[in-house]
């Protein structure tokens, strides 16, 4: 067959009770390209559910002849609810959260130089990716959402709390009213009579300047937070998106951990 002719993949569905008791899964053909991206040795996709499926399909294609037309066609609605799987980065998502807190740090401090020397750590694994250990990242990233409940933005904007330990700076990250909410820590010196700010701000909006109505805080009092950094299940880090069977992967890319001269 032509059509396979430079190569053919098969993929199965994953096994999901819920899914099939939901929805239908026909066997398809399809490549991962935009149709401008077609190419004469691109490799086609089978994908199907139970392997008799398979069967079906190619027996199909065997019979398929090119010079038919379809007389008709039809519209119907699709799903109720998109399955979605995500694929994570980890250590590209963490050096993203690192660069917000560095920012957020140096935007909200007085006293405390923060530049490539005084934060090399932080400004060296975001921009080269190298330094921190795989135990150490696992410490970072996206939190369940309500642990950070009490820095929800009233009106759907983001907020942020900063906290030094003596050693780390601390930035939980609350974005879109609570909708996803973030952690990230990373070594860096603080000379502020502070050890705790709070801030938020109203998101972006053509008709007003949003960034004169930041607000930062410093509360005299801070009760400890237990943060529950979820590697593996989006549906606890953004419940508020009607998604069914979300599936999360995360991935940890090897990284150079400079060593200790």
């Amino acid at each position: 067959m032509v059509l396979f002719s430079s190569g053919v993949y098969f993929r199965q569905f994953p096994d999901s009770t819920e899914l099939k008791e939901r929805y239908r899964y026909p066997p398809r053909i399809f490549v991962e390209y935009h149709p401008g991206q077609f190419k004469d040795d691109m490799t086609f996709i089978v994908a199907f559910a139970e392997s008799q499926d398979r069967r079906r399909l190619l027996n199909a294609v065997d019979q398929w002849d090119c010079d038919l037309r379809f007389n008709a066609h039809e519209v119907r609605l699709g799903s109720d609810l998109p399955v979605v799987r995500n694929r994570w980065e980890h250590v590209s998502l963490v050096r993203a959260l690192t660069k917000i807190g560095l920012n957020l740090v140096y935007d909200t401090v007085d006293r405390t130089d923060v530049n490539s020397a005084t934060f090399a750590a932080a400004t060296g694994f975001v921009r080269k990716g190298t330094g921190p250990t795989p135990r150490f990242l696992r410490s970072c990233g996206f939190v369940r959402v309500g642990d950070l409940e009490f820095l929800q933005h009233g009106t759907g904007g983001h907020a942020f709390r900063l906290v030094h330990d003596g050693r780390l700076w601390k930035v939980m990250l609350s974005f879109f009213g609570g909708k996803v909410e973030a952690f990230v820590q990373f070594p860096g010196p603080c000379n502020e009579r502070w050890t705790c700010a709070q801030g938020s701000t109203p998101l972006k909006s053509p008709n007003c300047d949003v960034s004169k109505q930041w607000t930062v805080s410093y509360p005299k009092v801070v009760f400890p937070v237990h943060l529950h950094v979820d590697l593996g299940n989006p549906t606890n880090i953004v419940p508020s998106v009607g998604v069914l069977n979300v599936h999360q992967t995360t991935e940890f890319k090897r990284i150079e951990i400079p060593k200790r001269a």
